[in-house]
């Protein structure tokens, strides 16, 4: 899996490509994240308003928004992204 985090004026894009047989697990941490049931060990989630999930054939993308006067750091992001990633090996 390799991912792209885009920042906006209102949080980040995340692109995750070559998801291949791990897409299933991802999107189900992915939900459990909007459904507030997050296992990273970050205070992001607070700051966040809202999280899109896209997918299409080995490719997922997530919206994630900021609160109002809130910005998302990247590299808690990444920290998640990668903690994600590890607990599917």
């Amino acid at each position: 899996m390799k991912y792209q985090i885009d920042e906006k004026q209102n949080g980040v894009d995340v692109l995750l490509d070559e998801v291949g047989g791990n897409q299933k697990q991802l999107l189900e941490a992915f939900q459990a994240c909007r459904d507030g049931r997050c296992a990273c060990p970050t205070g992001e989630y607070r700051k966040l308003e809202s999280i899109e999930i896209e997918q299409a054939p080995d490719r997922i993308t997530l919206h994630l928004r900021s609160k109002p006067g809130e910005k998302l750091e990247k590299t808690e992001i990444i920290k998640c992204l990668e903690i994600t990633k590890g607990s599917l090996e």
